[in-house]
């Protein structure tokens, strides 16, 4: 399992050539379909940056402080039929009772397939370190609007 603000930042080397061919920037998600679907790349120097998102099945394996990529072609299939977690993370969390619980702090999903296992839900920095983070699985999620997630949350006799 893979946690997503492990992956920003990691730099992306060719398996052909060796070398750096640019940096994870974001993920694309399908919330719909519960998986990450593309890794969201910049690539080029200085002067020539590119962004390009390629698909999560043309990296070969995710380790290290690399992620090195199947094949060059892929950086030509620019795709982004998701939405970005960059867009999601820090989103307040509520119950559907109006409990107030936290921010998204994290998506976990799993690699090659990319499909998200949980979320991690901060309450604050402090909190977590003397709680640890609460997960939840995108099976409780009942609203995602625009400035807030709205979750499932069973209390007392409610079934």
């Amino acid at each position: 399992m893979y946690k997503s603000n492990e992956l920003i930042e990691k730099p992306v080397i060719s398996l052909e050539t060796g070398k750096q061919i640019g940096f994870i920037k974001d993920l694309i998600i399908s919330w719909n379909e519960g998986i990450v679907k593309y890794l969201y790349l910049e690539t080029g120097g200085i002067l020539n940056k590119n962004d390009t998102a390629i698909p999560l099945k043309n990296f070969k394996r995710l380790a290290g402080d690399w992620v090195p990529l199947v094949r060059l072609e892929a950086l030509e299939e620019i795709h982004e039929d998701g939405e970005r977690w960059s867009n999601y993370r820090g989103r307040k969390i509520i119950s559907n009772w109006g409990r107030e619980i936290g921010f998204l702090a994290e998506i976990i999903f799993s690699f090659p397939d990319g499909k998200i296992d949980c979320i991690e839900i901060s309450d604050g920095l402090l909190k977590d370190f003397i709680n640890g983070r609460e997960k939840v699985h995108l099976k409780a999620f009942e609203t995602l609007s625009d400035n807030m997630i709205i979750i499932k949350e069973n209390l007392g006799g409610d079934k």
